[in-house]
């Protein structure tokens, strides 16, 4: 028999030999790896959301909001030309109630065609279409589309307006939206005062300028009107402070188990002391020794990570916190990588723990 199958091989019965300890073990990784995975998909969702917010030319563009009726293109051109802007992008958001999509609220967001100037958008299947004024084009969350089981080429019905569907959008932020043409908002009769947002970008434009542009033509109150870097800027600061704040929770929550796992297999590793002094008898090396206690190890923690990770998709859902996190493969290669870590050290604090041990020690504790 080859070194390689007898590791192997020993590691499984000993794997089973002590399933009731192993079990404890389980259940409590199980735990730590569940919050080190809602952290992990969490901080990457924050950096992903973070580097997209970041457009060509933030620096010199002024982002204003302000509650009220819709822009028109006369107005908008207005404001463009006023302010001596290269481009302007002007969007609104409303949350409506719509009876034939599932007999629930949606938020509907109309852009215009610099919006993906600014805003990120992306599609898992279909295109992204002109959302031109005159366009009957939209794009569909990935909920709404599960939902009512619509895809690219379907029509749907938003306040009397029929919109065929271009693409469903692969973000998770806009899984419960529908994004229309900012023009077709001015046809919605439900459509009133809502929450606009206006970004221009131009040489020399600044926020009280782009104030003074829009006091008379959003005929509503200004809710913001700052430099889009400044925006930025803060938003940045909030992001990492959650993110070094998720961070420190997954080390707390991977120490906390670390040492909840070495109490619980104190018992183990006293019953091992034996096996180990068996194995060195048997020629079994102190890498071979090492490699043993890995693999048995590795595979608790494996199946820790896996069922962990298989529960957190439907935990997440039903907390519905799906759509601020990023469990994707790489989440999970850097899980493994916390996994294979994990029995690495606690192999090796066993190991030399064992092999401190005088054998004269280990055998008179079986007599």
């Amino acid at each position: 028999m080859s070194r390689a199958v007898f590791i192997i091989r020993d590691s499984i019965r000993g794997a089973v030999r002590d399933w009731k300890i192993n079990f404890m073990f389980i259940s409590v990784l199980f735990g730590a790896v569940l919050l080190s995975i809602y952290c992990i998909a969490s901080i990457r969702f924050l950096k992903q959301d973070l580097e997209q917010a970041r457009y060509r030319d933030i620096e010199r563009t002024v982002e204003a909001g302000f509650f009220g009726s819709p822009l028109d293109q006369t107005a908008v051109r207005s404001v463009m030309s006023e302010g001596q802007g290269e481009r302007v992008s002007v969007s609104g958001i409303k949350k409506m109630y719509l009876p034939a999509l599932n007999n629930r609220s949606w938020f509907v967001l109309g852009i215009d065609e610099s919006y993906t100037k600014y805003k990120h958008i992306e599609v898992g299947s279909g295109r992204i279409p002109a959302f031109s004024d005159e366009s009957a084009e939209c794009i569909i969350g990935e909920q709404c589309a599960k939902e009512n089981d619509l895809s690219p080429g379907d029509t749907v019905r938003i306040d009397g307006i029929d919109f065929q569907i271009a693409g469903i959008a692969a973000q998770r932020r806009y899984r419960s939206y529908i994004i229309v043409p900012y023009g077709q908002t001015h046809r919605m009769g439900s459509w009133g005062s809502e929450q606009q947002t206006v970004l221009m970008t131009g040489k020399g434009l600044q926020p009280d300028r782009m104030e003074g542009l829009l006091a008379g033509k959003m005929g509503g109150s200004l809710l913001y009107c700052e430099n889009a870097l400044d925006l930025y800027r803060q938003n940045e600061k909030v992001i990492q402070r959650w993110i070094r704040l998720r961070a420190a929770a997954c080390a707390i929550g991977m120490v906390f188990a670390a040492f909840n796992i070495l109490s619980v297999c104190l018992g183990k590793i006293q019953e091992q002391k034996k096996e180990y002094l068996t194995k060195k008898v048997l020629g079994l090396t102190e890498g071979g020794v090492l490699l043993t206690f890995f693999f048995e190890n590795f595979m608790i923690t494996v199946l820790s990570c896996g069922l962990a990770w298989k529960a957190f998709t439907p935990l997440a859902r039903l907390l519905d916190i799906d759509s601020v996190v990023l469990a994707d493969g790489k989440t999970a290669a850097v899980i493994f990588i916390l996994a294979a870590s994990f029995s690495f050290i606690y192999s090796l604090i066993l190991k030399v723990y064992l092999n401190r041990c005088p054998v004269i020690e280990i055998l008179q504790e079986d007599e």
